[in-house]
């Protein structure tokens, strides 16, 4: 082997070496996430105060009756009350998603002597004298509202534009006169 040859086998070697290190070279990796938050955002509108408000309380609500028992009163607020083009609730899908939404009493309603009912529905029409759904299914479907969770309105869309109108009513059996008693309403969302 010449002079030439060897720096040419020499050059070619380094070249080869050099290429080795370049095919094994170590690797590192990079996660990548996506996420899009999950908001479960509603807002709520009472006939005494038509503007949307989406935390707090809304407006107190009344059953108001002299009768020791009365059927299908309907709820009002200081301002305004429920009727067949009026609801007690409008609610609204602040969300990015469609939501659910379900209502449940802390304490149930109750007097002395006989029993408080509160119904709910999401057409003017859909009192009735029994309710037994644990849910509303559609417009002729009416739910008792009492401590256990019941869905009001199911898969209410993201848009912004949506709103559903929801009705309560409320019956007194044999209750003894000079009931005063307030009890409080929890409104939630639930992913569909």
């Amino acid at each position: 082997m010449n002079r030439t040859t060897s720096i040419i086998a020499s050059v070619f070697s380094i070249f080869i070496v050099l290429l080795a290190g370049l095919a094994i070279a170590d690797s590192i990796t990079t996660s990548v996430r996506f996420v899009i938050p999950s908001n479960t955002a509603f807002a709520i509108a009472v006939p005494s105060n038509d503007s949307f408000i989406s935390s707090g309380s809304t407006d107190a609500l009344l059953f108001n009756s002299s009768l020791t028992s009365a059927n299908g009163l309907n709820a009002t607020t200081t301002d305004g009350v429920q009727n067949s083009t009026q609801s007690i609730f409008r609610y609204r899908n602040d969300a990015n998603q469609n939501l659910n939404i379900t209502l449940a009493f802390g304490s149930n309603p109750a007097c002395s002597g006989g029993t408080i009912e509160v119904k709910v529905a999401n057409a003017s029409t859909g009192y009735k004298d029994s309710c037994t759904d644990l849910a509303i299914a559609n417009q002729t479907d009416c739910v008792n509202i009492t401590t256990t969770t019941v869905v009001i309105i199911n898969d209410l869309p993201f848009s912004g534009a949506d709103t559903m109108d929801i009705w309560l009513w409320s019956d007194y059996n044999t209750c003894t006169a000079g009931l005063d008693t307030t009890q409080t309403i929890t409104h939630t969302t639930t992913v569909v």
